[in-house]
């Protein structure tokens, strides 16, 4: 048996009014048994004629929204059919759950596929039955970076000045002994750390303000002589240099500066070797050529130093990197001379990289070291027995 309820609690909840979300004041009242059969038994009314006043368009529309529209009944499927049935009155497609009819939707794909055979594709060629988006292993990339980019000059990772103590001591220019670095060759180094650090935070948004910035240019550092090495002076003008991906760097400029005067730096992009040319035309001995990586046709055994500064890291990036890959390396091994030295600048560390390099396929030695932000890999390539 139900427990009874209070008279005063039955009376407080009678008489309460629930105020309406939207309209304050209102009373509330829940849906009841009786008000849901109420509405259920509501007859259905006839909407109103409209008028010519509301249809504009004439009397052949008014008497056609009159008119009594055909009763439907169900198929032997339970689809709906027209009792005119299925000759001129038939019913015709409907459109679908998403309001589309099918011969609009069918127009529409015919549109978009016409509509991509007119436009050029922005993607790479295929790749193993797929399509790729545009990367550092891509030459389309380059072409456009270096197009429409405003700096002269870019260097990946480190400057020439950075790593140049090894490349002389590696060359045998230093006339020091082994793990011994002067004073002059440490000063240089340290400059061109400092000088690559402050573009780095520069190109992050973490530089300096504009004070600071007038201050420094006030007093701006300038970089220590460097060392003449005039007993090596004849022989550094007699080596031959490839920079394989020369991109926009310095490295060129900054070797012809140090005494290398006789290099060949070569890219797969037309566009930045056009650009190069014209910035070193009072650089004689450095020429600028047009050049795949993987597939270098260059002399055997012609070039004692051969120089890579993030080539081999945008291989990698493509389609088919190892592959790509092994191919860029078996060239830089055919081309250097025994005896020569191929330096590789990469971000990567040497369990990412060594796999590559230290490849059974190829007879040099592989040392790696890491300077500031970036790692120098030297390969001495062994003399024929």
């Amino acid at each position: 048996p139900k427990r009874p309820v209070p008279a005063a609690a039955a009376a407080a909840t009678s008489t309460a009014t629930h105020s309406h979300p939207q309209t304050p004041g209102r009373p509330r009242t829940p849906p009841t048994l009786a008000m849901r059969a109420s509405a259920w038994k509501t007859p259905w009314k006839q909407p109103p004629t409209p008028t010519k006043e509301d249809n504009k368009g004439g009397a052949a529309a008014v008497a056609a929204a009159a008119a009594p529209k055909p009763a439907r009944t169900r198929g032997a499927k339970g689809a709906p059919v027209s009792s005119q049935g299925r000759g001129k009155g038939a019913r015709q497609p409907q459109p679908s759950a998403k309001g589309r009819h099918p011969a609009a939707q069918q127009a529409r794909k015919q549109q978009a596929k016409q509509a991509s055979k007119d436009q050029p594709q922005q993607t790479t060629p295929k790749a193993g039955g797929l399509r790729t988006i545009l990367g550092y292993g891509d030459k389309e990339y380059w072409d456009g970076r270096y197009e429409h980019s405003p700096i002269k000059f870019f260097d990946w990772y480190l400057s020439y000045g950075e790593f140049r103590y090894n490349v002389l001591e590696s060359l045998g220019m230093t006339g020091k002994k082994e793990n011994e670095e002067d004073e002059e060759n440490s000063k240089f180094r340290q400059f061109h750390h400092r000088k690559m650090h402050r573009r780095r935070l520069n190109a992050m948004g973490g530089g300096e303000n504009k004070d600071e910035k007038k201050k420094k240019e006030e007093s701006e550092e300038k970089p220590p002589e460097e060392i003449p090495c005039e007993a090596f002076s004849e022989r550094k003008g007699e080596m031959k240099i490839l920079n394989v991906g020369c991109g926009n760097s310095e490295l060129a400029r900054q070797l012809f500066r140090d005494g290398f005067q006789n290099s060949l730096n070569v890219d797969v992009s037309n566009v930045v070797i056009k650009q190069m040319k014209s910035l070193h035309e009072d650089m004689p001995g450095v020429q600028f050529e047009t050049m795949d990586a993987m597939e270098m046709k260059l002399p055997p055994q012609s070039f004692d130093v051969i120089f890579d500064k993030g080539t081999l890291d945008s291989i990698l990036c493509g389609p088919d990197p190892a592959r790509r890959a092994g191919r860029m390396l078996v060239n830089i091994h055919k081309a250097l001379q025994p005896g020569g030295i191929f330096f590789l600048v990469s971000y990567a560390p040497p369990k990412t990289r060594l796999k590559y390099i230290n490849n059974r396929r190829f007879s040099w030695t592989v040392e790696n070291t890491r300077i500031g932000g970036g790692y120098l890999y030297i390969m001495k390539k062994k003399n024929a027995s």
